[in-house]
């Protein structure tokens, strides 16, 4: 893994594992069968990991530091807007 990747990676699941503890949490004390526990809790993960990211990268826009609730501050270049890039590439 390169190091411009990692934060990239660490901020894909962040939001994951936020979502699957909140799903996990929601279920408790639900009680369904095996099966469809399952699949609710696999909805609800989606769900939530999917409200997670949108709602702290929204935030992120307009607030910086809220990075670190997706597990790493910066934010990749790759999610620099086109306008505001800089060329890296080597003058030849």
């Amino acid at each position: 893994m390169s190091k411009p990747s990692a934060p990239s990676i660490v901020r894909t699941i962040t939001p994951v594992i936020v979502g699957q503890i909140a799903a996990y949490l929601a279920t408790i004390g639900v009680v369904l069968p095996d099966d469809v526990m399952s699949a609710v809790t696999v909805v609800f993960g989606f769900i939530f990991t999917s409200v997670y990211y949108i709602v702290v990268r929204w935030l992120e826009q307009r607030f910086p530091k809220i990075g670190v609730l997706l597990g790493w501050s910066a934010v990749p270049t790759s999610y620099t807007p086109a306008k505001d890039r800089q060329d890296i590439s080597p003058k030849h």
